[in-house]
């Protein structure tokens, strides 16, 4: 008996032995995940603050454009964003609702270190982006005000002395033509550049019941050049320049049913007192004839980014300019006939200036960092309703 069995026993312990050894040969540990979330350079294991990051894998599998597609993915978070050119977001029950001139975000949306303050420029799309990090509130001893609901953070890809290049062509339904691309490369000593850019156009979602076209259809062009000076492991400069131009066709919302015009009718009623959608397909309602109903929405700015270490100290020093307009015409109605019509025009700028310095570079027990901010903000904003 044991001549017989011997052998088909020494078999399982074998594999056994061998499925041991190579899950010990493997390495299952978790990468170390680096955020700025206190900007600082941290382990985000460390880092007692509530956080979520988002590497430039999940960024792509994702497919994550602007902040509402972050917020998508983000718990305790929503995106309300019923118009292009309102921010729209919530954080921790905070919303952020800044479509006027004289009104704040509750979350904080910066972009490679520069706050972007305006409503009408915080949704619009990114790329190029190496990292985004999403902070729940409140945030306001780091970041100052406007930052009860936290902070989201785009960091895009900084310049680098290796020559390189990309594209990635994305095509899908709605007619959908989308293409990403960068080169980067040195310009000789001590100097390098990286030029980035995007375009993305698609048919609307929706469509006219009475016409069978789209609607609200959408185009995305921007650009952004960076160059980095790096004369010693000391000190660094970098430059960056960025432009967008954003377009998309406005739609009227779907009536439910019936619409009631808010003035009064005449005797009997008028036949445009009531209004009842055509079609019972959600994707399919009725809008106006006006050509000009949508969002125009271009962006230009620059920045100058400074990093000096001396010794144990140092020093960040950021100087940016941004400046938007925005054109929009709107149907508040949504019925065949344009009976209630908004125009507004918003024309910002923003000048930021933020300098700290710390002691993150020494192997003390105790850290610190002292700092500075200087916003000015111009805002213009004209709105007007012709019934």
């Amino acid at each position: 008996m044991k001549k017989h069995y011997f052998p088909f026993a020494i078999v399982p312990a074998l594999v056994l032995t061998l499925a041991q050894n190579s899950y010990a040969a493997k390495d299952y540990r978790l990468e170390e995940v680096v955020v700025t979330a206190r900007k600082v350079t941290e382990n985000m294991q460390d880092v007692p603050v509530a956080v979520s990051s988002f590497s430039q894998e999940t960024i792509e599998a994702l497919n994550l454009h602007s902040a509402r597609d972050v917020l998508a993915f983000t718990p305790g978070a929503t995106a309300n964003v019923l118009i292009a050119d309102g921010s729209g977001l919530s954080l921790r029950g905070i919303a952020s609702g800044n479509r006027g001139a004289s009104e704040d975000a509750g979350l904080l949306i910066m972009k490679d270190n520069e706050v972007v303050s305006r409503g009408f420029m915080q949704n619009i799309p990114t790329f190029d982006i190496e990292r985004v990090e999403v902070l729940r509130g409140p945030q306001g001893t780091t970041y100052g005000r406007n930052a009860t609901a936290g902070v989201m953070h785009f960091m895009s890809y900084r310049p680098s002395e290796d020559f390189k290049g990309g594209l990635k062509i994305d095509t899908g339904n709605y007619n959908l033509r989308a293409t990403e691309g960068f080169v980067n490369g040195s310009l000789g000593d001590d100097v390098s550049a990286r030029l980035s850019g995007m375009f993305s156009k698609h048919d609307g979602y929706f469509e006219d019941a009475l016409t069978g076209e789209s609607i609200d259809d959408e185009e995305v062009t921007a650009l952004r050049g960076q160059v980095l000076f790096e004369p010693n492991e000391d000190l660094s400069l970098l430059f960056r320049t960025h432009w967008l131009d954003f377009h998309a066709d406005a739609f009227a919302p779907r009536k439910n049913n019936q619409l009631e015009i808010p003035f009064s009718a005449g005797p009997g009623g008028w036949p445009f007192v009531t209004y009842t959608e055509v079609s019972s397909d959600p994707w399919t309602i009725v809008t106006n004839d006006n050509e000009l109903d949508g969002y125009d929405i271009q962006v230009w700015g620059a920045s100058l980014e400074i990093q000096k270490s001396f010794g144990d100290l140092s020093l960040f020093s950021m100087t940016a300019y941004t400046t938007g307009e925005d054109e929009a015409q709107l149907d508040l109605l949504g019925t065949p006939i344009s009976f209630f019509v908004e125009s507004v025009s918003n024309n910002a700028e923003t000048w930021t200036q933020e300098i700290r310095l710390d002691n993150t570079n020494s192997n003390n027990r105790l850290d610190w960092m002292v700092g500075a901010f200087y916003l000015l903000e111009k805002h213009d904003r004209a709105a007007t309703s012709v019934l």
